[in-house]
């Protein structure tokens, strides 16, 4: 018996529960530098009025080289001169329009309200299905999945799962007579998920063999293809307009920068890396991988026996090795509450099968229900979830990323639940010997993984309260510039990107003399004087007396180290540019000179030449003329080479270098002279 008006009332409960929880969680603070990197993505395509697609770089013109981009190269890219981002721009575009109109609350007013419509498409399906007590998918899926954590994040995980389940919904229910208009529906609905989620290319496939393997109206699905292969064109058409690649730089950059093994590795390594990544979608319990493989030897055996047919009807051992696998997730979530730094280790422990052992019930729904109860859709269902799997694992570049469950199945979630829902429908009219065990046990994982995502949803919190003090430490800095060598503190800067002129060395040496000195310089003709610079607490030690070094005074220091956030342990530190003065002229002129001759080595001319000709203005030397008569050759401009030459071997008349070079330039101005 299925009941809508609860179904209805439950799905506005958990709504309200979501809306409450995003009031009060912290609106400028984020889970992970992705979020930040998106909202970065979406605040310049205000500030370009949407006239153009590539990101702001309000410190552009302190870095028109682009040596010093804030935002990582896993996050950014370069093209035609132009800083863009790596991912695909419709999420970020439909959220600046919250963002423009609702400010940061309105940032998650899409992950909620397609985590709330998700939940009502579950709830339907399942009632198409006619699974008794549908209703209660919802309370299910939406306090006691992923699906709880991803409605509070800004983040496109929620809308992408909730357009794959509305294909998934059409599909199955028009399973038996598949209209045209349905499965073009069904098509263009995960070509919208993909413009988000481009990981989905895989999720096609997977379907698309499963339905022509139980599905006996199989001319439908070319509708379906033809749907989603039009729908994926804006997609496709913005990745060759930014990139000029079809795949776009999020999957290109991923795979560049990826520690994934490559084909020149060998195939022992790449079947190593393929391993981990699936072993960490599914299976990674604890940080320690090898601990962690052995601890997944019961969720293995529990797979085994839920779809060998051999064991069909054995409710013993399938009972046995479902306790089994529920006494890992419990292991699993004590590991969570122990961890030193739980918002790190999400990491290592957040997957399919440990977080919501209640989910993973659904397994048990070939072997445990009678075989006339065996349905194509659940055929359908498991099938796709394995193939994406397999294939996700074989292609992805991504072995790891902080998340909270699953991030990458989340659209299995609900499917899983609706699964979980027939066993449990099953259990209750079959005549099982160890019925009441089989409740209690049920009961355990239900509670298991509610506490799971509460724990989850709790992190959340001061995660998003650290970030957004976090942002707040960083906007108090006096002055507008802040270099760091922290590759994700930029990120976490979004709500201020736009107001900081953030650097972060990413080419060449990285940091060192030549690039703080060359800041330095770019800085004064702006008029600052004084920059921040953050690092690791711990790794600062090295850098004084690199620090010490250069003509800067020490400001202040504050180390910030919010809880829950320990690998955001960092330090700020306040320098001054110090005005030259007669005791510290010497001490400029020669940085200036070795900032020359490092960006003589870069061959950038044009700058060498400024940075020489500011030390001469400081204090004249001969090797500051006799470089920059190098300088000066090169750009053909030999009667300045001459005389800076000249300068050279006045300051300095026995140095045999400058007179031969002084030579050597009057002889090749002779015999230019003479040419006609």
């Amino acid at each position: 018996m299925v009941n809508t008006r609860n179904a209805f009332i439950f799905m506005i409960f958990i709504a309200l529960i979501y809306m409450v929880l995003i009031v009060v969680y912290p609106q400028k603070g984020f889970w992970v530098v992705d979020n930040g990197a998106k909202l970065i993505y979406a605040r310049s395509l205000i500030a370009n009025d949407y006239q153009h697609v590539n990101l702001v770089y309000p410190g552009q013109a302190l870095d028109p080289e682009f040596y010093n981009v804030p935002l990582s190269v896993r996050f950014s890219a370069l093209n035609d001169g132009k800083l863009y981002s790596v991912y695909p721009l419709f999420f970020p575009l439909i959220s600046s329009f919250m963002l423009q109109g609702l400010g940061y609350g309105g940032l998650y007013i899409i992950p909620c309200l397609s985590a709330v419509l998700l939940l009502w498409l579950t709830f339907l399906l399942a009632k198409h299905l006619q699974i008794d007590r549908a209703e209660w998918v919802i309370p299910l899926v939406g306090l006691a999945t992923p699906v709880f954590f991803y409605a509070l994040t800004f983040w496109e995980h929620a809308p992408a799962a909730m357009l794959v389940v509305l294909s998934f919904f059409i599909l199955i229910r028009s399973w038996e007579t598949p209209p045209i208009s349905q499965m073009i529906i069904a098509g263009f609905s995960l070509a919208v998920a993909t413009w988000m989620r481009q990981e989905l290319y895989a999720l096609v496939t997977a379907m698309v063999i499963s339905y022509l393997l139980f599905n006996r109206h199989r001319k439908g699905i070319i509708f379906f293809l033809v749907a989603f292969a039009i729908g994926v064109i804006p997609l496709v058409w913005y990745n060759l307009q930014v990139s000029g690649s079809v795949l776009g730089f999020h999957i290109t950059k991923n795979w560049e920068l990826s520690e994934v093994a490559k084909p020149e590795s060998g195939m022992v390594a790449i079947l190593a890396e393929k391993w981990r990544i699936f072993h960490g979608l599914l299976f990674q319990t604890v940080k320690d991988r090898t601990l962690s493989a052995i601890l997944m030897i019961p969720y293995a055996a529990f797979l085994l026996v839920a779809f060998l047919p051999a064991f069909r009807k054995k409710d013993k051992i399938l009972l046995g090795t479902f306790i089994s696998a529920l006494i890992i997730s419990l292991i699993g979530l004590i590991a969570k509450f122990m961890d030193d730094n739980p918002v790190y280790g999400s990491l290592y422990s957040c997957n399919f099968m440990v977080g919501t052992p209640l989910v993973i019930v659904g397994f048990l729904v070939k072997n445990l229900i009678e075989p006339e109860d065996d349905r194509p859709w659940i055929n359908f269902i498991l099938l796709t979830f394995g193939l994406f799997v397999i294939q996700f694992s074989l292609v992805s570049p991504l072995s790891g990323a902080m998340q909270w469950g699953s991030r990458f199945l989340l659209m299995f979630y609900p499917l899983c639940a609706i699964l979980a829902l027939y066993v449990w429908q099953h259990i209750r009219v079959a005549h099982l010997s160890l019925k009441p065990v089989w409740i209690g046990v049920l009961l355990v994982a239900l509670a298991f993984s509610v506490t799971n995502q509460l724990r989850g949803v709790y992190l959340l919190y001061h995660k998003k309260k650290a970030s957004e003090r976090f942002i707040e430490v960083s906007q108090q800095q006096p002055g507008k510039t802040i270099m760091t060598d922290v590759w994700w503190y930029p990120l976490e800067l979004g709500p201020i990107y736009l107001e900081k002129w953030l650097f972060y060395p990413r080419k060449g040496d990285g940091l060192n003399d030549a690039t703080l000195v060359k800041l330095m310089l770019d800085l004064k003709e702006q008029g600052e004087d004084r920059f921040t610079f953050v690092t690791f607490t711990p790794q600062y030690p090295k850098y004084q007396p690199f620090f010490n070094s250069l003509p800067l005074g020490i400001a202040s220091k504050k180390t910030y180290k919010p809880a829950y956030c320990d690998f955001m342990d960092l330090i700020f530190v306040q320098f001054i540019i110090k005005p030259v003065r007669e005791d510290n002229k010497e001490r400029y002129a020669v940085i200036y000179q070795q900032l020359a001759e490092y960006l003589i080595g870069q061959k950038m001319w044009d700058d060498a030449r400024k940075a020489l000709e500011t030390s001469l203005e400081i204090m004249p030397h001969a090797r500051t003329h006799y470089t920059l008569a190098a300088v000066h050759r090169v750009e053909n401009r030999f009667e300045l080479a001459e005389y800076h030459l000249a300068e050279a071997v006045r300051m300095n008349p026995k140095q045999k270098e400058y007179v031969r070079a002084l030579e050597d330039i009057r002889e090749e101005i002779r015999l230019r002279n003479r040419q006609p």
